[in-house]
């Protein structure tokens, strides 16, 4: 049987999502108490790989299992797991379903505070330069589509093409001092939103002109675009799937 998952996670203490040899991640962390409670060896599909840091407010990852899995075990795998992990919602799928292939749509959410909040720390960036969060905006409208973001991707990127389309990427301001980056697409580079807001930051701040973005973008060059901001402030917020494919379980 395959089932799908619906987690939330703050990533601070985490290498990311992926394993890795030497230090915990949370697909380690997930895979040992689900091995220990089905009491099989198992192995989990995640939607998309988050860097050190990264929170997801909504992340889904699917396993299989010949077992038929009883309605409680989200209320066991959320005792059984830290605290920074929290299981929401279970599904069985079909047997070929894939939770990074079938993914239709990811979306980003980036978070600025503007002055200092001990209650934001961690979890959003302090940024206390004056932004044009129309001039960004008007940035923004220059990503949408599909583009070659390799000016956007971590150097050394092993992937077949670094062509993505954005379908959304607007700047809102939430409350006196919150600032919100939101960003859809169908698929996402390595580091690319953190360069992406790292270079709109550039415009916000009047260092560069909205112009600069076609000029990163042609360019094809990580040097040209702006700095790969903190992960902290960094959360995947949602994953659209067809869903149709499967039937909830609890």
């Amino acid at each position: 049987m395959n089932y799908c998952v619906r987690i939330a996670y703050n990533g601070a203490d985490y290498s990311g999502w992926q394993r890795q040899k030497n230090a915990v991640s949370l697909q380690q962390t997930i895979e040992e108490a689900l091995t220990k409670l089905i009491q099989e060896p198992i192995q989990i599909i995640g939607c998309g790989r988050t860097d050190a840091g990264v929170h997801a407010l909504s992340y889904y990852f699917n396993f299989k299992t010949a077992k038929d899995l009883p309605e409680h075990i989200l209320f066991k795998l959320n005792a059984m797991c830290p605290h920074d992990i929290a299981f929401f919602d279970l599904w069985e799928v079909p047997r070929e379903f894939h939770a990074r292939f079938e993914a239709k749509e990811r979306s980003y959410k980036y978070f600025l505070h503007t002055s200092k909040n001990p209650f934001q720390q961690g979890l959003s960036l302090l940024y206390s330069h004056k932004l044009d969060l129309d001039k960004m905006n008007e940035a923004c409208k220059l990503i949408i589509g599909k583009h070659d973001f390799t000016s956007f991707a971590k150097t050394h990127t092993e992937v077949n093409n670094f062509y993505c389309t954005i379908e959304k990427a607007q700047w809102t301001l939430n409350g006196e001092s919150q600032i919100v980056f939101e960003v859809t697409a169908n698929r996402f580079l390595r580091n690319m939103v953190r360069a992406l807001v790292g270079t709109l930051l550039e415009v916000g701040i009047g260092r560069k002109d909205v112009s600069f973005i076609n000029e990163v973008l042609s360019a094809k060059d990580r040097s040209a675009a702006g700095q790969s901001m903190p992960g902290h402030a960094l959360y995947l917020s949602q994953i659209k799937y067809d869903q149709n494919l499967w039937q909830k379980r609890t």
